[in-house]
């Protein structure tokens, strides 16, 4: 599907593919979990719970079969007060397919990108040492021998600055402590 963005550019936006729905619960499919519910319950439907199930059935895409396993798990674990809602048949069946997904065999990563990805982490996070033969690296190590009067930070501590979360550290000093560090060294 192509969408203009903001900007007016064509953007293609890929949709994730879902499994189709399957067919909706026939009413005879819908009696005959009612029935199951009415022999764990012993109590009686009305026209109005039939069109909730039915209603609760489309809504939660329910099988017969899941559904119906699922209120004969229900049975099994019941309390001796408890009333099977429509909520606890969807539960129980997203929990069984989730848990079914969960199980499936994952897809091979491409080795190509699974490479390329290497190949951006090392990039990105290699060591970051001083070169004493740069004179801002000697200038910058000058600087955190003296307090910054910016931010307050300490001899030998690094810059920091105002953060969302509270204070952050900052990899350079900031000028007004780079001044003092030559203003001291010379």
């Amino acid at each position: 599907m192509t969408e203009i963005d903001r900007y007016g550019h064509p953007v293609e936006r890929i949709r994730p593919e879902r499994p189709a729905p399957p067919p909706p619960l026939t009413p005879a499919e819908i009696g005959g979990l009612l029935d199951l519910v009415v022999g764990y319950t012993g109590r009686e439907p009305d026209k109005t719970l039939v069109e909730i199930w039915a209603a609760q059935s489309l809504l939660g895409r329910w099988t017969y079969s899941e559904a119906a396993r699922a209120i004969h798990l229900w049975g099994a674990n019941r309390g001796p007060n408890d009333f099977l809602q429509p909520a606890d048949v969807t539960r129980a069946i997203r929990a069984e397919r989730q848990d079914r997904a969960m199980r499936q065999p994952q897809p091979v990563p491409d080795p190509i990108g699974q490479q390329r990805l290497r190949e951006l982490i090392d990039g990105a996070f290699q060591a970051i040492t001083d070169d004493p033969d740069d004179p801002s690296d000697a200038a910058r190590r000058a600087a955190l021998q003296h307090a910054c009067d910016y931010c307050g930070a300490k001899p030998s501590e690094p810059c920091t600055r105002q953060g969302l979360s509270g204070r952050v550290r900052l990899a350079k000093v900031h000028p007004s402590r780079l001044e003092t560090g030559r203003e001291r060294a010379s």
